[in-house]
């Protein structure tokens, strides 16, 4: 077998000249070359022709015995029916793309570099002061390092709460605009790199002008809330029933409580809003399938169909509960609880929303369950059958979490 020594002792020649190995590393094999220089080869035959694969060349750092070990590596390639060489050119490639994209994400622009544009197209003076001064006080310190591609709409809305929770909805209305202008410019500019990637904005609800009081509730008060609504006796089980579902399912408050028996298809396990009933579908045209979960069924199933619509009103078992009724109900439950801060009946989506982030539903399944308008090539042709079970699935998800959040406490 070739030792260090026995390299080190051959001499260059007028024409370049090859050593085999006289060991069982059968085409193990050194070159040396006019020049001095010393390559390991590992000669081989496949598919009827000579191969010469290129192990390295000697070095104090590439030796004998890592030559070899290359070699044996090439070997069992060969005894697979793989071409080392082949082998070794794939590997390289993927090396390469993989350092490509590492070197693209490292170059990658940040929300800070989205800031920074957005405020160069700002021609009006005081406007880009006190827009620069927001971003610098509310935005930056939060995520201002996270590349721009990768923020989330989670990330994106923790800053515009955050602004909210001060009590400063004006401003954090300001700052939704100006946020989600700045994506947008910094989307149409080719330099930035984020031509075709989303608005983190878009699916963000603006702060309305009026006093803040979106949250999303908490995994404690999330058991509050739930065991309240079981134990509290001043609100009607429709009532009830209803705020159940917007938890179980993170639904429009108008789209369950409005429900249609029309619409509900036990057997089938799923409802089917028509387009006309829901916010995206006046746009798009296209109804919203929910997929029943077991509990959402058992609420739905206790029913009594004695109208048209399923959680009807107390004079006219056609017409359904109206979400004023629901809002009062809810905020006089709530303030005959004990360490429950007011929220509304809108906030429960949110607070669904936040949740199925935290245990990992996907951002696309969580979009397509709430039926938030999606503007990709692949929805202009999205059937409202279409992901059910990945919907089903990420519904099915938020029940278990939610038992094991209340206990068990399901009633």
């Amino acid at each position: 077998m070739f030792t260090d020594f026995q390299i080190k002792q051959l001499k260059p020649k007028g024409t370049p000249y090859k050593v085999y190995e006289k060991g069982s590393d059968k085409g193990f094999h050194i070159q040396v070359s006019p020049s001095g220089k010393k390559v390991f080869y590992f000669g081989y035959t496949l598919n009827s022709k000579k191969r010469f694969y290129n192990l390295g060349s000697y070095s104090t750092e590439f030796t004998v015995k890592l030559a070899r070990e290359k070699c044996r590596v090439a070997r069992v390639l060969l005894d697979g029916g793989l071409d080392p060489q082949l082998e070794h050119k794939k590997l390289e490639q993927e090396q390469e793309l993989e350092r490509c994209i590492q070197e693209a994400e490292n170059n990658a622009v940040t929300v800070n570099d989205v800031l920074d544009y957005y405020l160069t197209t700002l021609t009006n003076q005081n406007t880009h002061k006190n827009t620069g001064l927001q971003f610098n006080s509310d935005v930056r310190p939060v995520i201002g390092d996270i590349k721009a591609n990768k923020l989330t709409d989670i990330e994106a809305e923790s800053v515009i709460r955050r602004v909210v929770a001060r009590g400063s909805n004006r401003s954090a209305r300001n700052l939704y605009i100006a946020l989600s202008a700045a994506f947008n410019k910094a989307r149409k500019n080719y330099e930035l790199g984020l031509k075709g990637w989303g608005n983190p904005l878009s699916d963000v609800e603006k702060p309305p002008e009026g006093d803040p009081n979106d949250r999303a509730l908490t995994i404690d008060e999330i058991k509050k809330f739930w065991v309240g609504l079981k134990q509290y006796k001043g609100m009607s089980q429709g009532l009830i029933d209803t705020l159940q579902i917007l938890l179980l399912t993170g639904q429009r408050v108008k789209d369950i409580l409005e429900l249609q028996w029309a619409e509900v298809h036990l057997d089938e396990g799923y409802i089917d809003l028509p387009p006309a009933r829901t916010k995206t579908g006046k746009k798009t045209r296209r109804g919203h399938i929910i997929p029943l979960t077991p509990m959402v069924a058992d609420i739905i199933n206790r029913q009594s169909r004695v109208g048209l619509v399923v959680f009807p009103g107390n004079k006219d078992f056609d017409i359904s509960l109206n979400w004023q009724s629901l809002t009062k109900a809810l905020s006089r439950m709530l303030k005959s609880l004990d360490n429950l801060e007011h929220f509304s009946p809108r906030d429960i989506r949110g607070t669904v929303k936040t949740h199925m982030a935290r245990i990992k539903v996907m951002k696309e399944i969580r979009d397509r369950i709430q039926n938030h308008a999606l503007n990709d090539v692949a929805s202009k042709h999205y059937d409202r059958h279409d992901y059910f079970d990945e919907k089903y699935t990420g519904l099915y998800r938020w029940e278990e979490e939610l038992k094991k959040i209340t206990d068990n406490f399901s009633g």
